[in-house]
């Protein structure tokens, strides 16, 4: 089947999907913005006989559209901020009606509609008002890169993710940064790029144990993984938090804000925090270091039962089947 991949960016999640369609399927990939690529991306849709839509961007109307008029099915990824609703912290599509109705409209529009967890799909029914039986759950999916080695573990607090001023409040990087001032024993060590000025924005000079390692390949942050024995996800809102079990696939121990689908994820491994006091950081990365290996392993093993890469593949290649036989041939 020619299947036509379409988003606004690739994250490493988005790739992982077009690896597994690719196994079945021939498949084109259109990034839809910015808008100036439609010519294109109604081109290519025209030659598929499927739109799998990552994400429900108001900026993918226009091909979902198209889709429907040529009588081709869509699979819709919902991400996180299409269906959240957060406005305490100044977060999600669904905070604004007009922004809700066309989102709406666009998800009831589609053959089938996927959220990553069940955090997310509640978000959907609540805030999108999908039917029910429109809206499937099907995990992201990891590969174990982490290899066989298992390295003695430093006091190192981890965290990894682009600092700026959009993800600011929601990833909680400001209660993550004031507790390193707290915890001068351990590392905190943050990855990926920052955009904002972090001093700033915490009103105190950085704390000398703090460390900016910047963007890196995913293989790279592999190694930091390795040595960390503690991974900190602050967020008040992830749709998932792929970050997460990326670093329990190397027996990090996860420490997470009790929001959204964070204790989804980490489920009785790991620690889990209430409230925004950087007190509750404090004490949870305390708690975390204080536990055994055996934790880290844990964390492991709940990825690689729970959410493996091929519980995912074979979910995204029975839905794509079950679509394609729904559906008439495409003329």
């Amino acid at each position: 089947m020619k299947i036509l991949v379409a988003y606004p960016t690739r994250p490493s999640f988005v790739a992982r999907d077009i690896e597994i369609l690719k196994r079945d399927h021939f498949v084109n990939e259109h990034c839809y913005f910015p808008p100036t690529s439609l010519a294109r991306g109604l081109r290519a849709l025209a030659n598929c006989e499927l739109l799998f839509l990552w994400f429900a961007s108001q900026r993918a109307l226009p091909l979902v559209l198209a889709a429907r008029m040529m009588g081709k099915p869509v699979i819709t990824v919902v991400g996180g901020y299409e269906a959240a609703n957060c406005p305490e912290i100044d977060y999600g599509n669904a905070r604004f009606w007009t922004q809700r109705q066309v989102t709406g409209w666009m998800l009831r529009r589609s053959h089938a509609v996927l959220a990553v967890s069940n955090a997310s799909r509640e978000s959907i029914f609540k805030n999108l008002n999908v039917p029910a039986g429109r809206v499937q759950m099907i995990y992201h999916g990891f590969e174990d890169l982490s290899g066989s080695a298992k390295p003695a573990k430093a006091p190192i607090v981890l965290t990894v993710g682009r600092i700026d001023n959009s993800g600011w409040v929601r990833k909680g990087m400001r209660e993550f940064f004031l507790a390193a001032n707290e915890m001068p024993e351990f590392q905190f060590v943050h990855i990926g790029s920052v955009e904002i000025d972090v001093a700033a924005r915490i009103g105190r000079q950085l704390a000398l144990n703090v460390t900016f390692l910047g963007a890196m390949p995913f293989d790279q942050v592999g190694e930091h993984y390795k040595t960390a024995k503690v991974y900190v996800q602050p967020s008040y809102h992830e749709s998932f938090g792929c970050a997460v079990a990326e670093a329990m696939l190397f027996s990090c121990i996860p420490v997470v804000r009790n929001a959204y689908s964070l204790p989804e994820v980490v489920g009785n491994t790991g620690v889990t925090f209430s409230g925004d006091s950087v007190d509750g950081i404090v004490a949870a990365v305390r708690m975390a270091m204080s536990m055994d290996s055996s934790e880290g392993e844990k964390a492991r093993q709940r990825v690689l039962h729970q959410f493996s890469y091929r519980r995912r593949q074979e979910a995204l290649l029975n839905l794509i089947d079950s679509v394609a036989q729904s559906q008439p041939p495409a003329k």
